[in-house]
């Protein structure tokens, strides 16, 4: 069948008269064009270096069991994700508590910042920041109980610290009054293997 039976039988709009018939198509793809425009991103695109710790692509990440999960402090949370690179520095061997997910909220809104439940102590050093004027993790008898209440609630199994950014000596120091143990240093990471242990062996 040819497209003059086509235009016949009215299936398809025949062509404008004066052979116009680009003018429609023409017109939504100018429209289409100028309502994308705003939604380009501006270029080019910001950009910055990543140092991942080289604890993550040696053989020593090998020390970390399989699948464990791990509070990662400088904590998780956007746009504060160095512990994303060590994760896939380190092939995905290790879970971290935290990351960006859209957590469902009680008023039926959701969040990606997620925090997770505990006291407000162990709340405000998850909140620590490296990038902005936030204040230094609290030192408190109440911060070293509520990092280990977070640790035993959350069954965490090792905690990772930077302890070359801001604040991350200070997070580490934290870390080790509320196990009782020293870190294991590799390069600018404080680790932590084995915390549920530490945590019976010291008991707060």
């Amino acid at each position: 069948m040819g497209l003059d039976q086509v235009y016949a039988h009215g299936w398809l709009p025949g062509p404008a008269p004066g052979g116009r018939g680009w003018a429609r198509p023409a017109t939504v793809l100018a429209v289409g064009l100028v309502a994308i425009i705003p939604l380009l991103p501006s270029l080019p695109l910001p950009t910055k270096a990543t140092h991942t710790p080289t604890f993550f692509n040696s053989k020593n990440v090998l020390a970390l069991p399989s699948g464990a999960l791990a509070l990662t402090l400088p904590y998780d949370i956007a746009p504060q994700n160095d512990a994303l690179m060590w994760q896939a520095a380190s092939g995905m061997r290790f879970r971290i508590l935290g990351g960006d997910a859209f957590v469902p909220q009680p008023d039926g809104r959701t969040t990606w910042h997620w925090l997770p439940a505990g006291p407000n102590a162990a709340l405000q050093v998850l909140r620590t920041d490296r990038y902005s004027s936030s204040p230094p993790p609290p030192t408190t008898q109440a911060a070293v109980s509520a990092v280990r209440q977070l640790i035993a609630r959350y069954h965490i199994s090792i905690v990772l610290v930077d302890r070359s950014v801001r604040y991350g000596p200070a997070l580490s120091a934290l870390v080790r009054r509320a196990l009782g143990v020293p870190a294991r240093q590799h390069g600018r990471m404080d680790v932590w293997l084995d915390v549920q242990r530490d945590l019976g062996r010291h008991p707060g």
